[in-house]
């Protein structure tokens, strides 16, 4: 399933993709490094070391990407059947 990257700072979705990659980790550093204005989470020497404590600025879900949900539950029934 596709997972959903959006950004805890600005709540703005930055990426969606099948899985993460290291070029999707540079894409989260830049989009960070753009969204945090005075950047002092990037200084840290303790968020430095590993993605783990990068994606703590990020919100991870996955999306479920199966053809034909039912619409109903999401809408509280508006478009039961």
């Amino acid at each position: 399933m596709p997972l959903l990257v959006s950004c805890r700072h600005c709540k703005r979705p930055v990426v969606m993709v099948p899985r993460l990659t290291e070029r999707e980790v540079v894409w989260l550093w830049d989009h960070l490094a753009s969204c945090d204005s005075d950047a002092s989470c990037l200084d840290d020497q303790v968020i430095r070391p590993g993605v783990e404590n990068l994606l703590r600025h990020f919100r991870v879900i996955e999306i479920d990407g199966r053809v034909g949900v039912d619409r109903a539950p999401r809408n509280g029934g508006r478009y039961a059947r």
